[in-house]
């Protein structure tokens, strides 16, 4: 299936999930990777370049955080290794937000993930044994946007990432 028709299948997928309300776009472009970690800082520069045309550059920089962050993600805990599946990612303008739907059919994210409040980023940085090993990329998703959702059917898990204008 091409990325058109798969983008296409996708966003009717999603409009019927009803989430958001439907509108029109200002514009819209759709990038696909292979569930690769050498993939994924590539499609993060290609969003801040993309977003730097509707965005302030802290927040075209904020928004490239927080897709990175969700590809390493999904890549890391919801594929096999070896696994050479897609994972679809849709970047689309209103006048007043840009949103990124990424779509994978890995194993979905547990729920209680997104709704549990994160205090990862309270720690000492003077003293460098409290550091967190891990666990930050879902808090720092959460701080570098307005607004995200997660939603998993039997098919397609997807992940709405959302930055007001």
């Amino acid at each position: 299936m091409s990325l058109q028709n798969t983008m296409s299948a996708l966003l009717s997928r999603y409009e019927t999930l009803e989430v958001e309300p439907v509108e029109t776009p200002v514009n819209r472009i759709g990038f696909t990777i292979i569930n690769r970690f050498e993939d994924v800082g590539l499609l993060g520069q290609c969003i801040r370049v993309t977003a730097m045309a509707a965005l302030t550059v802290e927040a075209a920089h904020q928004l490239e955080l927080a897709v990175v962050e969700a590809l390493n993600n999904i890549i890391e805990h919801g594929f096999k290794p070896l696994d050479n599946s897609e994972i679809v990612l849709i970047y689309t303008v209103y006048p007043d937000r840009v949103r990124v739907m990424i779509c994978d059919q890995g194993s979905p994210m547990p729920s209680q993930l997104l709704q549990e409040p994160s205090d990862v980023f309270d720690f000492d940085p003077e003293n460098l044994d409290s550091l967190p090993e891990g666990g930050m990329g879902l808090a720092l998703i959460r701080q570098s946007v307005s607004s995200y959702h997660y939603i998993s059917d039997q098919s397609c898990n997807f992940l709405i990432l959302v930055k007001l204008r």
